[in-house]
């Protein structure tokens, strides 16, 4: 009898087996016939789930930084924080602690970071971009309101900060990037949050 499963569990373990053999063979020599195999199941089933294996990459990048995404949310939704702390608890939650990288998030970090995906993570970082600028807004617009923030436009100094964080060249020095962007955000805001 036929292997039925809910779409969503279907498409996990898509992507949990394209991840273990990413690991294990890179992603350039992973072919869609490989994940067929591991997975067991049809090309039209992968194809159903997923338009190519770019697709699938995406969805990994998706699922990886969805934490992130919801935690970002959730401060600037905290109703026992003050706006200046829901912007420092929002810009140290983007800082990746080296302690927290795993072999997969090597391996995705690897991936992404090759010249023939480049294309993929502009795509995504876009998005990324959109989302948190959304809960950066809301924590300058509550920050203007109470009077502790002195800012102008709030909806698109989150964007521009959050493009700046986002899309940032690789070969500086994070310590050195982290510590100007606090210093930009703190005479953005005109308040002395780091």
């Amino acid at each position: 009898m036929r292997d039925v499963k809910a779409s969503e569990v279907r498409r996990r373990e898509i992507i949990d087996a394209s991840m273990k053999l990413f690991m294990e063979k890179g992603y350039q020599k992973t072919r869609t016939q490989d994940i067929i195999e591991r997975v067991g199941i049809s090309r039209g089933l992968l194809y159903y789930h997923f338009k190519n294996k770019e697709d699938i990459l995406y969805s990994l990048i998706e699922l990886y930084t969805e934490p992130l995404a919801r935690n970002l949310s959730t401060i600037a939704n905290a109703n026992d924080l003050s706006p200046a702390q829901k912007v420092k608890a929002f810009f140290d939650e983007t800082v990746i602690d080296p302690a927290g990288k795993t072999a997969e998030k090597e391996t995705l970090q690897e991936t992404v970071d090759m010249k023939a995906n480049h294309y993929l993570m502009d795509r995504f970082s876009h998005k990324l971009v959109e989302q948190t600028s959304k809960d950066l807004t809301k924590i300058f617009e509550e920050g203007l309101a109470k009077g502790d923030f002195h800012i102008e436009n709030p909806k698109e100094l989150a964007q521009m900060l959050m493009t700046a964080y986002v899309f940032t060249d690789k070969s500086l020095q994070t310590q050195d990037y982290i510590r100007t962007f606090h210093e930009l955000i703190n005479k953005a805001l005109g308040e002395n949050i780091f």
